[in-house]
């Protein structure tokens, strides 16, 4: 098959998921992939199909596809978080993990997928494994106080409060009015004199 004869059908093969014949396109689309399978973008189509389907580990498969040929084609990484997510909704948490790590793997700086991942692990009790994959995060977006909400979470879990409570204050330096931080603040490692400047100052925040 020529490459202008793979290009005609992945474009038939388009028309035909458009229409909403799946196995049309389906077959179409890995036709097209076994003549010319260097295309990212026909991966990630190729996945759409296979999603829409019901075919979650197939089409995580396409996704990954795709990433390996074109790491920065953000329809095939959110193809790859969004069958992640699915797998997690169905109980399938080891099949989740894959994906998390074959995308961290693929774009170590999608934090998505490295926050995702963490929190699948810290529902596992892998609280060790969750903070540090939480702390890449952390890394990759500093100005962001998600990621040290949830190390400090993890780190609460694990029985280490004084290490905790670092962490929520310096979420709480990036965003003095988060609620969760505030709350989640293990309080049993603070002096009582410190505990009751908290509860000054709130007051005088409230209202």
């Amino acid at each position: 098959m020529t490459p202008d004869q793979a290009e005609s059908i992945y474009r038939r093969g388009l028309i035909a998921a458009q229409a909403g014949r799946w196995a049309e396109a389906q077959d179409l689309l890995a036709q097209a992939i076994t003549a010319r399978p260097g295309v990212a973008v026909w991966w990630a189509n190729y996945g759409l199909v296979l999603e829409s389907q019901g075919d979650v580990p197939g089409a995580a498969q396409a996704y990954a596809g795709a990433l390996n040929l074109d790491g920065g084609l953000a329809m095939a990484m959110d193809g790859l978080l969004v069958m992640a997510e699915t797998l997690t909704a169905a109980g399938r948490a080891d099949l989740a993990e894959g994906c998390y790590r074959r995308a961290i793997a693929l774009s170590p700086a999608t934090l998505a997928a490295l926050v995702n991942a963490g929190n699948l692990l810290r529902a596992q009790a892998r609280r060790a494994e969750s903070a540090a994959l939480h702390r890449r995060a952390a890394h990759i977006e500093p100005d962001s106080w998600i990621p040290t909400y949830n190390i400090g979470n993890a780190l609460a879990e694990m029985n280490r409060p004084g290490e905790a409570d670092r962490a929520y204050r310096a979420g709480l330096c990036l965003e003095p009015s988060r609620v969760e931080l505030w709350a989640n603040r293990p309080s049993g490692s603070r002096a009582p004199r410190a505990r009751i400047g908290d509860a000054s100052a709130a007051l005088d925040r409230a209202p």
